[in-house]
């Protein structure tokens, strides 16, 4: 029985066969595993000599092009020698200015297994237990982004965007059949997976928050949540959708259990560490917060202030996001230290943050605004943003009316 050649080009790139293994993780020339790469992935045709030229050098005016790309099938042989598949001439064919990926014995790709098995999942014919079994294998075979040390090449985008949405609609139809059987751990450990592969998906993050909670995991879940909020500002400069805020809101009230003993209920209520600075909360929790202080104040008369600090640049627009990461973690370090210990303040949105301030008057709200801002002048004179603060009094009329979000 002749051995098979096996090809990996999801997750990185390389050949093995006999034992032997190449990578385009060894230091070669770059161009010589585009090359490879390229026959690889339209090996069922022949490619000609002006469509290489044009991939591999789309911007470039290489003198004597024809000759070049020569050089490089001669690299690419070389690189193929490692494998011991006989005549390189064969493997990698050169006939009358065409090219060709045609070796003798057969070849499995990985990329072409992983389609077969999402197609075979589509199957209307196929019984459940059959398509969850597939499913399965597809999602376990998908090793990656496809090509990834070449994603910036057109043709290796737009071959990983193809690859990657059979792979994201295969762990949602495998999750969706896994949660029906009640298999939420296996849930998790499938979104945990593709959200690695891709962070910026919210609905991969939603499935992985809901299936730790169903497993028991809710403190996990939380902090997956609170993980994925500092990535979303961070990476894109936007706040968590309704979707994620709804779910976290849920956690918040069922992640109790049952107790009666008084004293360990205060110990779990005391505050870890010896912090001395006042409150960071999520905006959820200030929001009930701040109702509860309107509500005090129909009671008792006494005014609470709610501050609004807003990082600009200098033409009073939005940092660019590298700046604005740096700010806002610096002037949470500020603000945190600047505060009493019974004020609260969160993070309102990507540029500001939201402070309260109860038993103050207005001109102590507007002390504080100036304390904050000055110390964060002193503290990062090299960071070139500007902070713009409001400050309003809360009433009992407010209890209805929440400030909307200024991104």
């Amino acid at each position: 029985m002749k051995e098979i050649i096996n090809i990996n080009m999801l997750g990185g790139f390389s050949i093995s066969y006999g034992g032997h293994v190449i990578s385009d993780m060894r230091s070669r020339p770059r161009k010589a595993w585009l090359l490879l790469e390229y026959l690889i992935a339209h090996r069922n045709r022949v490619i000609t000599q002006d469509e290489l030229i044009a991939m591999l050098w789309p911007l470039d005016d290489v003198d004597d092009a024809v000759n070049t790309l020569k050089t490089l099938l001669h690299r690419v042989r070389a690189l193929l020698s490692g494998l011991d598949l006989g005549s390189a001439k064969q493997v990698v064919a050169y006939h009358r200015g065409t090219y060709a990926w045609a070796p003798r014995l057969p070849c499995v790709v990985d990329a072409d297994e992983f389609t077969r098995l999402c197609k075979s999942a589509d199957d209307p014919d196929v019984s459940a237990e059959d398509k969850l079994s597939i499913l399965t294998s597809a999602v376990e075979t998908y090793g990656g982004r496809f090509l990834p040390n070449h994603v910036h090449e057109p043709w290796v985008a737009s071959l990983d965007a193809q690859y990657h949405s059979l792979y994201t609609e295969a762990v949602y139809a495998l999750t969706d059949a896994l949660r029906s059987k009640g298999r939420m751990a296996d849930v998790a450990a499938i979104c945990r997976r593709a959200s690695a592969l891709d962070p910026y998906n919210e609905e991969l993050h939603i499935r992985l928050i809901r299936a730790l909670a169903a497993s028991g995991e809710a403190q996990n879940a939380i902090s997956h949540y609170d993980y994925i909020t500092e990535l979303f500002y961070n990476g894109f400069g936007i706040t968590p959708s309704k979707d994620l805020t709804a779910i976290y809101s849920e956690l918040v009230k069922t992640t109790r259990v049952r107790e009666l003993n008084l004293s360990a209920i205060k110990d779990d209520l005391r505050e870890s560490g010896a912090d001395d600075g006042c409150l960071f909360v999520e905006y959820e929790f200030f929001k009930i917060i701040y109702r509860l202080e309107a509500r005090s104040e129909a009671r008792t008369g006494q005014v609470v202030y709610l501050a609004l600090v807003t990082v600009t640049d200098q033409m009073g627009e939005r940092p660019v996001l590298k700046t604005l990461k740096k700010t806002m973690d610096k002037l949470k370090e500020t603000i945190s230290q600047s505060l009493r210990r019974g004020d609260v303040f969160t993070r309102f949105s990507v540029s500001q943050y939201l402070i309260l301030l109860p038993a103050a008057t207005f001109e102590d709200g507007q002390t504080v605004t100036k304390r904050i801002a000055k110390q964060f002048k002193r503290d990062n004179p090299r960071i070139r943003t500007e902070l713009a603060c409001s400050l309003q009094a809360v009433t009992p009329a407010d209890l209805e009316t929440l400030p909307q979000s200024q991104v």
